[in-house]
Formats: C-alpha cells, structure tokens, sequence
C-alpha cells in the first residue's frame, strides 16, 4: 500500500510539471500555425515602425536643414562658411522727392560712408539723442551685415558709423525699409534698395621667366619658391583649389604648399591704420613645389576663375596665366666681344675688342 502511494504522488508531481510547462508554452510560445502567424506579423509591424521612425528622423532634419538654408537668404543671414554671403546687383533706384541723395553708388573705396540725406528732417533737432528715435534707425539695413551702426548725423542726414573698413571684393545691399518717413509725413510704401562694391581681387607679379618680350629670360631652381601679390587676403582653400602649376606635355598639377606670407612691420610699428583697413597691406602667397621640378621644362602656372577672398562675397572675375622655366644643363653658348670702338673711335684694350664667355645659366665666380 505504501508503495502504491509512493508512485500515485511520483505521477501526480509529473502531471502537476505537465500542467505548469503547457502554461508556460501557452504563455511565451504560440501553441498553434495561427497563433505563430499572428506573432510574425505582430514583429514585422514592429520593426516597420521602427524603420518608418528613423527614416522620419532623418526626414525631419533634412527639412529642418533645407529651411534653415532659405531662412538665411530670406532674413538676410549670412551662411557662406568663409565669409559674407553673396548679394546679387542691383539697379540704382528712383528716388522719391523728398529722399535727396543716397550714397555710395557703383565700385567705392573702402573707406566710403553709407549716406542717406534727405529734403526734410526726419527727427526734432533737439531730439537727434534722443533713445525714442533711435527706433527709427531700424528702418535702415545694411547686408551682409557689417560692423557699425546707423546714427543720425543731422536730423536730415543717417550715415553708417563703421567699427572696420568695408573689405575688398565685397557688393553690399542697403536697403530703406517701408513705413520710414520723415515729419512732413512723407513715407515709404516699400523698401528702397541699392547696391554698390569695393574693388575686386586683383593678382600682381606673377612668376614668369621672361619679364618683357625682349628682356633676358631668366629660369627658375628645380626647388624654387615662387611668390606673387593679392590686393585681398584670399581664401586658401580657394587658392589652393583654383591654382595649378603644369609641366609641358602634361595635364595633372604638381602638388604644391600654398601659403600667405608673414611679414613683420618693423618701419612702422604703429598699424591702427591697416587694423581698421586691412586692405592698406598687399597680401603676399608663396607657392612651393612638394617635390624637386625637372630641369630644362617648361611650366604653366594657372588661376582660373571665381577665386574667392577671405572677407568678401565677390569671387575674381578673370583668370591668370603664366609661365617659367627650369634650368637647363649647364653648356657653353659663344664667344662675345665687349669694348670695341665706338663711334668717337675709342676702343679697350683690343682693337676687336675683350672676349667674353657666355653660358645658358649663370656661373658660381669662386667656381
């Protein structure tokens, strides 16, 4: 008897573990084809929300991106990553009657002021202080933006107090915002705007191994260190881009070091001038070859268009083009004469006159 119940309580432990483990496997693990099929589609569904999200993600913020781009155009918000943004021309406006004249105009000189006069006041005289009127100075923009600000000069007279000169290759924008208007109630409906530049980039003393068509040519080292001058500081990135310097009978540029030249002014310690306008100093790059150039070659030093400055938005206009060569082994060209007669008779030591050797390069005289 003992034994008998020994096993119905064996098999009754067993049964009770069935019972738990059918639970288990009801609970975690679909116990039929339709239940399995309903959790496939369950984790499909799952990971295609998942997906959807991220790409809605990545969605949102090339949008985000896309209107941040158009709102800096739209609020006049400079996004060129090295310097102001561009400004398209604008034609001179017509002014109405009582806006008298509106400077500068056309290419102007760094130093120009913007001026604004007009036929009759826009504030009291004794109000020209005044915090209240300085609200009206809100109507008048100039982009991109430069560091200054519009103060009234007369009460018939706004001009733009700048910290700095206006930078080289630079077109700016100013415009007269509606709603501005003087104490005669005259008032703009819409905006007035005009345009005007600074000088543009301008490049000089290329390298080149022959100065003048009848001058002497005169080659360059297989190591050299070739310099040139900007009217701007440029931007090197651009330079190095727009830059190539091509051997004869070839098509791929030479790597090369690009680089501005630092030069300390001794003779005139005293720069405020050139810290307010930059511009005052021309700009001096250096163009080194990464490796040695082949003797007796030709080379095209080339700066294509639309090389843009450093501070301004206006990129050159023309390209530039020049060419140098390297010296050829050393040989023995001829013998010419120095100090023959001349036309009063006199004459050097010899009556044929001195020889003199000539060489295609130039000598070492303690060689």
């Amino acid at each position: 008897m003992f034994g008998k119940h020994l096993v119905r309580l064996k098999l009754h432990r067993e049964d009770v573990k069935r019972k738990k483990l059918r639970i288990v496997q009801e609970r975690h693990l679909p116990s039929s084809p339709e239940l399995r099929r309903k959790q496939s589609i369950g984790n499909s569904a799952m990971t295609t929300n998942r997906k959807m999200r991220r790409w809605g993600k990545l969605v949102f913020l090339l949008v985000c991106f896309v209107v941040s781009l158009s709102a800096c155009r739209f609020l006049h918000l400079p996004f060129a990553p090295n310097g102001p943004a561009f400004v398209e021309s604008l034609p001179a406006p017509e002014l109405p009657d009582w806006i008298e004249q509106i400077s500068p105009l056309g290419e102007s000189q760094p130093l120009a002021q913007i001026r604004i006069r007009f036929k009759e006041p826009l504030i009291p005289l004794e109000a020209i202080a005044s915090p209240q009127q300085q609200q009206l100075l809100e109507k008048f923009e100039v982009y991109p933006a430069l560091p200054g600000k519009f103060r009234f000069l007369t009460p018939k007279m706004v001009g733009f107090q700048a910290d700095k000169a206006i930078p080289k290759a630079t077109r700016l924008q100013v415009t007269l915002k509606a709603g501005l208007a003087d104490l005669k109630s005259h008032q703009l409906k819409d905006d007035l705007a005009w345009t005007f530049s600074t000088e543009t980039i301008e490049l000089s003393e290329l390298p080149r191994s022959q100065k003048e068509p009848d001058s002497p040519s005169e080659p360059i080292d297989i190591n050299p260190t070739l310099e040139f001058k900007s009217n701007v500081e440029l931007d090197l990135d651009s330079l190095r881009e727009k830059l190539k310097f091509i051997a004869q009978g070839e098509t791929h540029s030479i790597p090369l070091n690009i680089d501005l030249k630092v030069e300390e002014n001794t003779l005139n310690p005293d720069t405020s001038d050139e810290k307010f306008d930059p511009s005052l100093q021309s700009k001096i790059y250096t163009i080194k070859p990464k490796y040695p150039l082949k003797k007796a070659t030709n080379y095209q030093l080339k700066i294509s268009k639309n090389l843009q400055s450093l501070n301004g938005n206006l990129p050159s206009a023309i390209a530039y083009s020049t060419e140098v060569f390297t010296y050829s082994p050393l040989a023995f060209e001829k013998i010419e004469s120095y100090g023959m007669p001349d036309a009063g008779g006199a004459y050097g030591r010899f009556v044929q006159g001195s020889p003199q050797f000539k060489f295609n390069n130039g000598l070492v005289a303690s060689s």
